[in-house]
């Protein structure tokens, strides 16, 4: 009888192999080109969390970032912070059509940033190809320009999924013909299933069959307005595509392309890469207030509500007992928010990011008595956790906010709410609930005052009818 003999190829096996969740890492696969940098970069609060957040994101395979050249103040800006950072990413810049820069103002504003390269694009729907021809021409001065800076240039097909043979075949040639180092296939529209990115792959490498060498390298945006964004990616990378686009957001916004840590979940990475990927995992969570679940089964959370050792059956408070207290200006220009827990009550201030919880309270409220005398129902009837919803971008519009600094309110009145908590163990309460495209208040008991004056009464996510007087 033979002793059992171990195979030395099975010892030494790599540990993702045993990660029968993950798909294996693709040997084209080279990184990731983030979206929404600057947004990210504006959520922090000092040069410290900043640093913390491109340590991170250089281990989770970011290796491009996206900036425009349209404020050239904000531009160069970050342009600072990666260069003190060094940050080993390069920097497109999203160049217009026609562009009135120079070769020496670009030189000036990148000066010290080593890697920068020019993004150029072109909109494939509705665009015959004598008319899309007359686009790649004017765009012939941008390529001599890039080529004058010495920075690789990036071709982006926006809107691939409506491309013809002949447009696919024309703008590989323009490609090729201008050494361009990157064409990006952009689906931004969700207009292309799994299937559908398989077939524009498969048809661009039968256009240029024996051209492999030096034919550009091939990205992939998806976008998410069906849910298909991460199906959609993983078909890419499968299919040949070198880079992919993902959002720097934590969640599945249908106008983003997917999250970077949803995406990089997906796939087996090396350990030092997962350990990068864990640490930004929970540099957003201290962003967004988000939860976000890891598939390492060692990686310990980042917070936990731990009883003390002298006693164990000590409770945390429980988010139940919270009570979110509102105290608002007649002209709703001061917004002063306290938070209730039991005996304890955690003053928050006044800040001007108050003001958007007070419109999700609002909001909530709104809806509540809208359903219950349209349906005539009763309270008890309607589910709290289908109300309060708002869409992000009709918010940011009410209050009178671009996407970028509407975020930025967001991370500060989330990242205040969760350092004030974590101080009575309360750290595991996410104030806001999201969804694709909306968010909503997650506390089940407020006060709103006006003045000195009770406007609205919510308790166990039920609206109460205000005494007279009160």
């Amino acid at each position: 009888m033979h002793a059992y003999s171990p195979d030395p190829a099975r010892i030494n096996a790599p540990p993702h192999l045993c990660d029968w969740n993950r798909l294996a890492l693709m040997p084209s696969f080279s990184g990731v080109v983030a979206h929404a940098f600057e947004a990210l970069v504006h959520s922090c609060s000092s040069q410290e969390e900043v640093t913390q957040g491109l340590n991170a994101m250089a281990q989770s395979r970011v290796t491009d970032v996206l900036l425009s050249l349209e404020q050239s103040a904000a531009s160069q800006e970050l342009l600072h912070l990666l260069q003190r950072h060094q940050a080993p990413v390069r920097i497109w810049f999203n160049l217009p059509t026609s562009p009135n820069w120079q070769a020496q103002q670009l030189l000036d504003l990148t000066a010290g940033h080593p890697h920068c390269g020019l993004n150029l694009q072109v909109d494939l729907a509705g665009c015959a190809v004598n008319q899309l021809h007359r686009e790649l021409e004017r765009l012939v001065s941008v390529c001599h320009l890039g080529r004058r800076l010495g920075w690789p240039l990036r071709l982006t097909l926006s809107r691939i999924a409506t491309a013809s043979q002949e447009q696919l075949q024309l703008c590989q040639s323009f490609a090729l013909q201008q050494q361009f180092a990157r064409l990006t296939l952009s689906d931004e529209a969700s207009q292309l299933t799994d299937l559908g990115v398989r077939n524009i792959f498969a048809a661009l490498r039968a256009l240029a069959p024996n051209r492999v060498n030096d034919a550009p390298q091939l990205e992939f945006l998806a976008g998410n307005a069906h849910g298909q964004g991460l199906a959609n990616v993983i078909a890419a990378l499968k299919s040949g595509a070198r880079y992919i686009h993902c959002s720097l957001a934590g969640c599945l916004e249908q106008d983003q392309p997917p999250p970077l840590v949803a995406v990089l979940e997906q796939f087996a990475l090396p350990a030092a890469q997962q350990a990068g990927l864990n640490r930004y995992r929970d540099f957003l969570s201290q962003r967004d207030g988000l939860a976000y679940r890891s598939l390492d089964a060692s990686a310990k959370p980042h917070h936990g509500l731990v009883a003390p050792a002298d006693n164990p059956s000590a409770a945390a408070p429980r988010s139940d007992n919270l009570r979110f207290v509102f105290r608002v200006s007649s002209d709703d220009w001061h917004v002063r928010l306290c938070i209730e827990v039991g005996d304890t009550e955690l003053d928050l201030g006044e800040r001007v990011h108050h003001y958007l919880l007070l419109l999700l309270a609002r909001e909530y409220c709104q809806q509540q008595q809208t359903l219950i005398q349209r349906q005539d129902l009763q309270p008890s009837e309607v589910d709290p956790l289908s109300l309060g919803w708002l869409e992000r971008e009709e918010l940011h519009r009410m209050i009178g906010d671009n996407e970028a600094q509407f975020n930025v309110k967001l991370c500060r009145a989330v990242k205040q709410i969760g350092h004030a908590l974590q101080s009575v163990g309360l750290d595991s309460f996410k104030p806001i609930s999201t969804r694709v495209g909306s968010i909503r208040l997650n506390a089940a008991n407020f006060l709103i005052f006006k003045d000195s004056k009770l406007q609205l009464e919510v308790r166990d996510w039920s609206q109460l009818p205000l005494e007279p007087g009160l």
